[in-house]
């Protein structure tokens, strides 16, 4: 999709039989047999493990990583180029938010919080397994 697609903006590998797979450094951790660990509940995010939250800095490092490259590239004032990253940064920060379904006291349960651990670990071991 990045060189056809014109850097992501098409979609035509799914028009060649190759479908998007949203899938996480966590989830590849797991697949790999590393256990779930304690049960966290982070600020903002919320419900994650240990596992998920070390794929989490991962994937975040790894995208920081990424934007500075191409942006350090972009031949920019310093900056603009600063301007851009942090950005990029908090942008990226709000569509995590965004994409992540979990509302506090969304369930109307008295046991909310062994109802989510529960649903989310059962969540997480259906996409690794997947």
């Amino acid at each position: 999709n990045t060189t056809l697609g014109i850097g992501g903006l098409f979609d035509p590998a799914t028009h060649f039989g190759i479908y998007r797979q949203d899938e996480d450094f966590g989830q590849t951790l797991g697949f790999y047999g590393v256990g779930n660990g304690p049960y966290l509940v982070l600020p903002i995010l919320g419900p994650s493990n240990l596992r998920d939250t070390t794929g989490l800095v991962v994937d975040t490092v790894v995208y920081t990583v990424m934007i500075n490259e191409l942006v350090d590239q972009a031949d920019m004032k310093d900056n603009e180029e600063d301007l851009l990253k942090n950005g990029l940064t908090v942008l990226s920060a709000i569509d995590t938010r965004y994409r992540t379904p979990f509302r506090y006291y969304g369930t109307g349960s008295p046991f909310e919080y062994d109802l989510v651990r529960m649903l989310y670990t059962k969540q997480r071991e259906f996409l690794i397994d997947e």
